[in-house]
C-alpha cells in the first residue's frame, strides 16, 4: 500500500452486538503479514483517495517564496532583462497576441515555441512585458514545479528499496527534501528563474519525463510510458537539447522493456509509443511548421539568427574543435554555476548509486538524463554553440549551459542520502530522529551559502548579465530615443536589433509584418514612404550592417523623403522630412 494513500480499517461486526451501517463497496485489499484470516477476525484496508503529500506542498510554497524574493531582488538591480536573448523571447511572445501582425506565424522559426506560448499569456500586458515580469512568471512557475519534481523523483526511487535497513526509512521524505533544496537554493538558478529565458521550462518538462519514466520502471504500468512521451514532447518544444534526450529515452524504453522480460511484441509497442509521441511528433511538427511558414523545413537550422548563422562569425573561437579547451571552458562554467561542494557531492552520490544499483532499471532514467552534460560539451566542441570564459575568451558567455548538471546532481544526492541515512543508524528510531535533523542542517547550510553568494555579488550569471547590458549601451540609447521622442511606424530589421525594437515593438515593421497585400517589410525596403513608414532604423556597425542599411542607405528612396534625426556609434535613425 502506498504511503501517500489514505486508508480506513474496517473491522467485522461484533458478535451479538449491533452492526455498523454498511459502507459503499470500494476497492479493498487484505492486510499482509498475518497468519491468515480466521472466522470473524478479518480486517480490510479500504483505499479512500490519494493522500496529499504535505512535504511536497511545503516545498512548493518555499520555492514560490524564494522565487518571488529573487525576482524582486533582481528587478531592483535592473537585471530581469540582463540577458540579451530575453528581449527576443519577450518580443516573440508579445507579437503572438499584440502588434500590427499577430498570430502563430509570429512565433518565428528559430527558437522553439512552447516557452513563447506560455509567456504570451502575460506578455500582452505592457507592464509585465516591458519590465520582464512576463518571463519571470513563467520561469518562476517552472522553477517551483521543477523543485517539486526533484523531490518526487527521489521519493519514487526510494520507494522500491528492499533491504531491511532501507525499509526502516521508507516513509522518510527528508533525503528528498535535501535533494530538492540543492536545486532550489542554487543562486544561479534563482537568477535564471527570474528571466524570460527558456531553460526553466526545459528543466520542468525534462524532470517530468524522468519522473514518469522512473514510475514506469518501478510499477511497470504502460500508461507512464505514454505520459512520459507527452512530457518529452513538451521538453522538445522548449530547447533543442531535449531532442537528444527524446532520442535517448526512446532507446531507454527499448532496453528497459527487454530487461524487464517483456516480449518483443510488447517491447516494440512501448518503444513505438514513446518514439511516436515523445520524439517523432514534436520534431515532425516543428519541421512542418517551418515548411509552411518559411518555405523550408530546415529554416530553424539555416535561417537568419539560427545557430549556424550566429556561429558563422565565431568559428575562430579557441574552444571549437579542441576537446581540452572545451572541457576546460565547460568545467569552468559548471563549477561557477554549481559550486565545488555540490559537484563533489554529486560525483560521490553517482559513485554510491552505481556501486549499489549499478545500472538498474529504476536509476537508468536519471543516468540517461545526466548524459545531457557530455552532449553539451559535444555541441560546444563541434562549434554549434558558443561559450566564453574570462581566461580563454576575455569575458562570460553562455555560462548558463553548465547549470543543467545541477538537476541530476540534486536527484543523485537525495537518493544517495536516502540510502546512507539508514545504514548510518542501527535502529529505526535513530533514523527517524536523525533524518530530519540532518535534512534541516544541510538545507540551512545551502541557504546560508546562497545568502553569502548573493551578498558577495558572486552569482556568475548575474555578472554575465551585467556584462551583457554594459555592451548594449548604443542599442539601448537608440531604443530610448525611439520610445520618448518619436511616433509613427518604424522600419527595422529585427535580427540582432531586438534591444532597439523592444520598447516600441507595437510600432515596428519587421520581416514578419504582413497585410492583405503581402509582406509590408519587403515593400518598405523598396519604397518606405509609400508604406507609411515614419522612421527608419539602420545598424551601421562596421562589418555588421543590417538588411535595412544594405537596402536603403544612400538610395533616392531614403534621401528624397527622410532626414537623419539620430545617430550613435552603432545606429542611425531617419525620420520623415
Amino acid at each position: 500500500m502506498s504511503t501517500d494513500d489514505e486508508t480506513m480499517l474496517i473491522s467485522p461486526p461484533r458478535p451479538g452486538g449491533s452492526q455498523r451501517p454498511a459502507l459503499p463497496t470500494l476497492p479493498a485489499q487484505r492486510t499482509r503479514g498475518t497468519a491468515g484470516p480466521g472466522p470473524g477476525d478479518e480486517t480490510v484496508l479500504i483505499r479512500l483517495k490519494p493522500g496529499r503529500d504535505r512535504v511536497a506542498m511545503a516545498l512548493a510554497v518555499a520555492a514560490a517564496l524564494l522565487s518571488a524574493a529573487a525576482t524582486y531582488h533582481f528587478s531592483r538591480v535592473h537585471l530581469l532583462l540582463g540577458i540579451r536573448d530575453s528581449f527576443s523571447h519577450l518580443e516573440i511572445s508579445r507579437r503572438v497576441l499584440v502588434g500590427q501582425t499577430t498570430g502563430i506565424a509570429q512565433l518565428g522559426g528559430i527558437w522553439l515555441p512552447l516557452p513563447h506560448i506560455l509567456q504570451a499569456a502575460f506578455a500582452w500586458n505592457w507592464t509585465l512585458y516591458s519590465t520582464g515580469l512576463a518571463g519571470s512568471l513563467v520561469s518562476g512557475g517552472c522553477y517551483v514545479g521543477a523543485t517539486v519534481l526533484i523531490y518526487k523523483i527521489i521519493r519514487a526511487l526510494s520507494a522500491t528499496k528492499s533491504s531491511a535497513a532501507a525499509r526502516s526509512s521508507k516513509s522518510s521524505p527528508w533525503p528528498a527534501v535535501v535533494g530538492a533544496t540543492v536545486f532550489m537554493t542554487n543562486a544561479n538558478v534563482l537568477y535564471q528563474q527570474s528571466t524570460a529565458m527558456d531553460e526553466l521550462p526545459l528543466y520542468l518538462f525534462a524532470l517530468w519525463t524522468v519522473y514518469l519514466l522512473v514510475r514506469w520502471t518501478t510499477t511497470d504500468r504502460p500508461t507512464y510510458v505514454l505520459l512520459a512521451a507527452i512530457a518529452s514532447a513538451a521538453a522538445m518544444l522548449c530547447r533543442y537539447e531535449a531532442w537528444y534526450l527524446g532520442l535517448a529515452y526512446t532507446l531507454l524504453v527499448l532496453v528497459v522493456a527487454r530487461r524487464k522480460g517483456h516480449s518483443w511484441k510488447d517491447t516494440s509497442g512501448l518503444t513505438l509509443v514513446f518514439a511516436s509521441f515523445g520524439f517523432a511528433a514534436p520534431a515532425g511538427a516543428w519541421f512542418v511548421y517551418n515548411w509552411v511558414i518559411f518555405g523550408t523545413p530546415v529554416y530553424f537550422l539555416t535561417g537568419p539568427n539560427s545557430s549556424s548563422d550566429q556561429m558563422a562569425d565565431q568559428q575562430g573561437e579557441i574552444e571549437i574543435h579542441n576537446w581540452t579547451l572545451t572541457l576546460k571552458a565547460y568545467g569552468t562554467a559548471a563549477t561557477s554555476d554549481l559550486g565545488l561542494l555540490v559537484i563533489g557531492a554529486g560525483l560521490l552520490a553517482l559513485i554510491a548509486v552505481l556501486a549499489r544499483d549499478r545500472l538498474s532499471a529504476r536509476v537508468l532514467p536519471v543516468l540517461v538524463f545526466a548524459t545531457v552534460v557530455p552532449f553539451y560539451c559535444y555541441t560546444l566542441e563541434s562549434g554549434q554553440e558558443p561559450i566564453g570564459t574570462p581566461v580563454l575568451n576575455g569575458g562570460l558567455t553562455n555560462f548558463r549551459f553548465g547549470l543543467i548538471g545541477l538537476l541530476p546532481a540534486a536527484i543523485l544526492i537525495g537518493f544517495a542520502l536516502d540510502w546512507a541515512l539508514p545504514r548510518a543508524a542501527r535502529r529505526r528510531r535513530a533514523v527517524k530522529l536523525g533524518a530530519p535533523a540532518v535534512a534541516v542542517a544541510l538545507s540551512l547550510g545551502l541557504v546560508g551559502m546562497t545568502g553569502y553568494t548573493v551578498a558577495r555579488h558572486q552569482i556568475v550569471l548575474e555578472q554575465e548579465a551585467e556584462q551583457n547590458l554594459a555592451a548594449q549601451l548604443d542599442p539601448l540609447a537608440a531604443s530610448a530615443y525611439l520610445e520618448h521622442s518619436t511616433s509613427g511606424r518604424i522600419l527595422i530589421d529585427d535580427v540582432r536589433n531586438e534591444l532597439v525594437a523592444f520598447y516600441v515593438l507595437d510600432r515596428t515593421v519587421y520581416s514578419g509584418t504582413r497585410d492583405r497585400l503581402g509582406n509590408v517589410y519587403t515593400r518598405a525596403l523598396v519604397d518606405p514612404e509609400a508604406n507609411d513608414i515614419s522612421l527608419i532604423v539602420m545598424r551601421t556597425t562596421p562589418g555588421d550592417v543590417d538588411q535595412v542599411y544594405r537596402a536603403l542607405y544612400g538610395t533616392a528612396a531614403l534621401t528624397s523623403g527622410y532626414r537623419e534625426v539620430y545617430h550613435n556609434a552603432d545606429y542611425v535613425i531617419y525620420g520623415l522630412k
